[in-house]
């Protein structure tokens, strides 16, 4: 039995889209092929509905932040690079050649403390000793024994003061060298204050560098507030202070520029004869030239004081130089006489006293110099009450 295919026409079988007679809708992939092409089609009109201006904008002033940054930062490199190298091959000059090196003193130190030991020991025996002769009442005994163990004594207590004394001065000329290596031209005071030394006792301790040749080239001021490392930076001091008096002695009278040639000639007298000495005469000399100097330096800046320097200037200071040679002389003697010992005793004796008068005049100046500022302060405020212009 056959079908009858006529039938099966009639309703409408299958055909293929590219037939031309069917529908592509009637395809489930031709379907999902175009809802995603039309869902792609919505993303892409989506995208350029949007306004992208304010985004580049964006990025292109944080680009322009970015490349600046980086170019900062190139340059920093490059400098600090042409910095380093050029401290390797132009490093910062120094005045080490000028400063010479002092190792640690182990012969002061081993001097100061055997010194220190058998003075102490000596002291003990000589009060064992004396209390021994002094309880069998043998009181000659015990006077010789004294003598004796206190001239030992005395003597080891010396040498450990020395050995002391040395150690002392290596220990501030290191501390001292430091801070010259880097700063040649120094007052005394800075240079006590950078390094830590005690200021009261740096300016002798400097003649002492330059006199032991540990600043071969070292000089200090004339009024001793200067340390000056180098020659060449002395002899520029020396011009310039040559310039400042050139031009000070034209404000000057007569008689104030004779008074101030004879202080400064003084000066040099007892600096000239003070470098020759060492110890503690030394350390008093160089007081009273300092002490000097300063007074000089007060009647330059205040010319109006220097009429009250006549018997300084005259008498006080010339006869302080005259006394400081006469010491420089006895004590460059091998063995001078008894007399002449006594007498050297006595003018370092006396100096103190000298330094004191000298230190009074200086005071006597700076407040006669308060005084006159208070008159004139008093009298411009009377003036401005009179005129109404103060309470």
């Amino acid at each position: 039995m056959t079908k009858d295919r006529s039938n099966d026409k009639s309703k409408g079988a299958w055909k293929h889209p590219k037939d031309g007679n069917g529908s592509s809708d009637d395809n489930p992939i031709d379907a999902a092929n175009k809802l995603i092409g039309d869902a792609m089609k919505g993303v892409g009109d989506a995208l350029s509905s949007i306004d992208y201006t304010p985004l580049q904008d964006t990025f292109a002033q944080l680009g322009a932040g970015v490349g600046s940054a980086m170019e900062s930062l190139g340059r920093g490199i490059g400098s600090a690079s042409k910095a380093f190298m050029g401290s390797l091959l132009n490093p910062e000059p120094t005045y080490e050649k000028y400063l010479a090196p002092v190792p640690a003193p182990i012969g002061g130190m081993t001097a100061a403390g055997i010194g220190w030991f058998m003075a102490f020991v000596n002291g003990a025996a000589t009060l064992l000793a004396f209390s021994t002769a002094f309880a069998s009442y043998s009181f000659g005994t015990a006077i010789a024994t004294i003598i004796i163990l206190a001239a030992i004594t005395a003597g080891f207590a010396k040498l450990a003061l020395r050995g002391t004394q040395k150690v002392i001065l290596a220990s501030d000329y290191n501390k001292c060298r430091s801070v010259l290596l880097r700063k040649p031209v120094l007052s005394v005071r800075d240079l006590a204050a950078k390094s830590g030394v005690n200021p009261k006792r740096l300016p002798a301790q400097l003649q002492q560098f330059i006199d032991r040749g540990w600043t071969p080239e070292g000089h200090l001021s004339q009024d001793g507030s200067t340390f000056l490392l180098t020659n060449e930076l002395y002899v520029q001091y020396q011009e310039d202070l040559a310039s400042q008096r050139a031009e000070q002695r034209t404000t000057l009278t007569q008689q104030q520029s004779a008074t101030l040639d004879e202080i400064h000639a003084s000066i040099e007298r007892i600096s000239a004869a003070t470098v020759t000495l060492n110890g503690q005469a030394r350390e008093e000399f160089e007081q009273t030239r300092l002490l000097a100097t300063q007074i000089e330096a007060e009647a330059k800046r205040h010319p109006e004081v220097i009429s009250q320097l006549g018997m300084f200037s005259g008498y006080y200071l010339p006869t302080t130089a005259k006394l400081v040679e006469s010491y420089a002389e006895i004590a460059s003697k091998s063995h001078p006489a008894e007399k002449e010992r006594a007498a050297a005793q006595q003018i370092l004796e006396s100096l103190v006293q000298v330094n004191d008068a000298f230190h009074k005049l200086l005071d006597s100046l700076a407040e006669a110099r308060t005084l006159d500022i208070e008159s004139d302060l008093a009298a411009m405020q009377s003036m401005l009450r009179q005129d109404g212009l103060s309470e």
